[in-house]
């Protein structure tokens, strides 16, 4: 479902191409990706379960491995940072245990991810391992709320409920566009900050929403944190931001809106 979007996407841009059908064949389908598909628009036929297809003799059923759990993604950053790693350096160097990082370094190289030559691991398909990202963890199932807030620019909006956040002890980072600005130093246009918080108290939404000084109006994305984002955050500019790595899996989560920030993240991670 996810390569038929995929191209989808890609095909809507081409203004040559009218009128085109995507029809996804299969055996059995969940319901859960049958109303997604009925939202992405693309026809879904299901064939009879007593049908007999012809299969190869070495075709084998790949096993079902996350990206994005809080474990496999500590095993995807640390390879992405290595660029080239054993499986059992990976588990000590991400404090995982040896059995999950080979679980997750079969799946990287079952899916075409990785490739394993001796004991060393790399990864050879990065664009899609962020659309598997993308497809398995989208940042938007994590909105709870979204506000409208005023300010002077995106960074000062943030130093301030920073500050705000600092001075109540309430736990919260900026993820998203921001953050990899700010660890990336490249700038590219965006008018939305995500931000996570754990609870969303009345006064402190209401002390956010009255920011309403200043020329730029932005929209605030509040995130519900499916782990914990806060031990490893940083400071950058008067702004609390998650680590390098959630940043890289939440701007990833960001699908084509965040590709480009994602792609210079991946390519600075090494250094970060």
């Amino acid at each position: 479902m996810a390569y038929i979007n995929l191209f989808k996407d890609l095909i809507s841009k081409n203004n040559s191409v009218q009128n085109s059908k995507f029809i996804l064949i299969t055996g059995s389908i969940s319901k859960k990706v049958h109303e997604l598909s009925d939202q992405l628009g693309i026809e879904v036929i299901e064939l009879p379960k007593n049908m007999n297809l012809p299969r190869s003799d070495k075709v084998r059923t790949k096993r079902f491995m996350s990206l994005t759990t809080e474990k496999s993604w500590k095993i995807i950053s640390g390879l992405l940072k290595a660029r080239s790693s054993s499986i059992r350096a990976l588990a000590i160097g991400q404090n995982v245990s040896y059995g999950w990082a080979h679980t997750t370094v079969t799946g990287l190289i079952e899916q075409g991810i990785a490739v394993k030559k001796g004991t060393s691991i790399s990864l050879v398909d990065v664009d899609k391992l962020l659309n598997g990202v993308a497809w398995e963890r989208p940042l938007s199932s994590l909105i709870v709320k979204e506000v409208k807030v005023r300010g002077d620019g995106l960074l000062d909006i943030a130093r301030e409920i920073t500050l705000y956040s600092d001075r109540r002890s309430i736990p919260l980072a900026f993820t998203g566009h921001i953050a990899g600005s700010l660890y990336t130093a490249h700038s590219v246009r965006f008018d939305v900050l995500q931000m996570y918080v754990n609870a969303l108290d009345k006064e402190l939404l209401a002390d956010i929403e009255e920011l309403r000084d200043g020329d730029h109006e932005i929209k605030l994305q509040i995130l519900r944190p499916d782990r914990d984002v806060y031990t490893d955050a940083n400071i950058i500019q008067g702004v609390k931001v998650v680590s390098p790595s959630q940043t890289l899996l939440d701007l990833a989560g960001l699908g084509y809106n965040g590709r480009d920030m994602t792609k210079v993240m991946v390519e600075i991670y090494g250094k970060l």
